[in-house]
Order: structure tokens, then C-alpha cells, then sequence
């Protein structure tokens, strides 16, 4: 990257159609602060896939939704950032939200250095949990790419201290 140009940002955000009110609102204002703060520095660029809402067409059951989270969190976008990312040439990408963080590896595959914002430990808890039944051993099944992620991202911003030392 030659000096005089800004670095390009991967902003990875919360599919809107999941309605995390938070989540999409700390996108907006991470996206808001450094396009008006660090434009000279930083472009940032929302690469988070269009949704497909496969079984909601079918069904609005709580099972049919998330059906559909899990196709397009665990196989839609992966595949629609591993699209984006190796169409442009990004620099750095963030996540901004931590439970999305099962994308890193797909990041590091193609160079990107990646920071995740982490906001509490709820998605990793599964982990702390016996297997015993099936509904504990898929929750962990979920929790695992998750971690895996955290702790292969360059760096981890905690929203506190708090979730900083659960983390850790």
C-alpha cells in the first residue's frame, strides 16, 4: 500500500434482516465515525452479503428462522465475504459483532488482518457447559467456529473491561 493512500476497510456488519437493533446501530456509528473522522485515512467499505431467506418463505416458526440464521450466518456470509475480499483489495477488515467472528479464518485465508469487537461472553458460554445432552453438545457446535475465530483475529476491542477479563 503506498502511503498516500487511505486504507481500505472490510466492514463486516450484522445482516439487518436479523433485526439486532444494537448491533446494526453500532455499525452505523462505527461506519459514521471513521468516515467523518479518518476519511483521509481509513475507506471504509460494508461488504455483509445480501440475506436469503430460504426456509422463512416457507414458514414463520421460530425453527424457520433459525434455519435461516444458521444458512446465511455460517454459509452465505462466509461465502459472500470470501466474494468481496478477494474482488477488492482490502487491507484490514472488522467485525462488529463478535458472534460473527467464525468468519476469520476465511479473512486470514486471503491476507486480511482482522479486529472483532467483542460486546459480552454470552456466544462462548455453551463451551463452559456439559455435553450430555444434544441440545448442549449443538450449542457448542455453534459456540466452537466462534471462538476459533476470536482467537485467531489480530485483535480483539472489548466494549468494557468486564467482557475483557471473561474473555480472557
Amino acid at each position: 500500500m503506498q502511503p498516500d493512500l487511505p486504507l481500505k476497510l472490510a466492514l463486516i456488519a450484522d445482516f439487518p434482516e436479523e433485526k439486532w437493533e444494537s448491533m446494526d446501530l453500532v455499525a452505523d456509528m462505527v461506519e459514521l465515525h471513521l468516515k467523518s473522522e479518518l476519511s483521509d485515512k481509513i475507506s471504509v467499505h460494508r461488504i455483509t452479503p445480501q440475506y436469503q431467506p430460504y426456509f422463512s418463505r416457507l414458514s414463520r416458526s421460530r425453527l424457520a428462522w433459525n434455519l435461516d440464521r444458521l444458512i446465511n450466518r455460517r454459509i452465505i456470509l462466509r461465502n459472500g465475504i470470501k466474494k468481496a475480499i478477494t474482488s477488492d483489495n482490502y487491507n484490514i477488515a472488522l467485525i462488529v459483532d463478535h458472534s460473527y467472528a467464525h468468519v476469520v479464518p476465511v479473512l486470514k485465508q486471503n491476507g486480511l488482518k482482522s479486529l472483532v469487537i467483542c460486546h459480552d461472553t454470552d456466544a462462548l458460554k455453551p463451551l463452559n457447559i456439559s455435553t450430555r445432552s444434544l441440545r448442549n453438545r449443538l450449542r457448542q457446535w455453534f459456540a466452537r467456529p466462534i471462538e476459533t475465530g476470536l482467537r485467531n483475529a489480530d485483535c480483539i476491542i472489548c466494549d468494557s473491561e468486564t467482557v475483557r477479563h471473561e474473555l480472557i
